[in-house]
């Protein structure tokens, strides 16, 4: 994840994101009520995934020499289901992020395995209706 936002209190926020996708580099800008949904945006348009964030959790994680944020959310997706993803950066927003990205590799591996069940039963089926 590579993102460049831009707050301002009295417009609101804008985001430039650009991520990978089976090796294929991809971009798109954002604009929010705040920088974190300005990125949510960005990182949307590149995907077919929608949604809602359903809840968002930070907290900071410090040791003597560096400190990072973590950042948990739940997304609720546009049938219902909960997804829940987590990010860790010495920058907030490029945690949310992360988080995000985390809940679409995680919505991807579903839908590979789907797709792997999915042919699983029409190979059974073909074999049972050539026996």
């Amino acid at each position: 994840l590579a993102a460049k936002v831009l707050s301002d209190s009295r417009k609101g926020s804008r985001s430039k994101a650009a991520i990978s996708i089976d090796g294929v580099g991809k971009e798109a800008e954002g604009r929010g009520v705040g920088p974190i949904d300005a990125l949510f945006e960005a990182i949307l348009k590149m995907v077919d995934f929608g949604g809602r964030l359903n809840e968002f959790k930070a907290k900071a994680l410090i040791d003597e020499e560096k400190a990072a944020g973590v950042v948990d959310i739940v997304w609720e997706d546009d049938s219902g289901k909960l997804w829940h993803g987590q990010g860790i950066s010495a920058d907030i927003i490029a945690a949310s992020g992360m988080a995000l990205i985390d809940i679409l590799n995680e919505v991807d591996k579903e839908n590979v395995s789907d797709r792997e069940v999915n042919r699983q039963s029409f190979v059974e089926t073909i074999i049972k209706t050539n026996k």
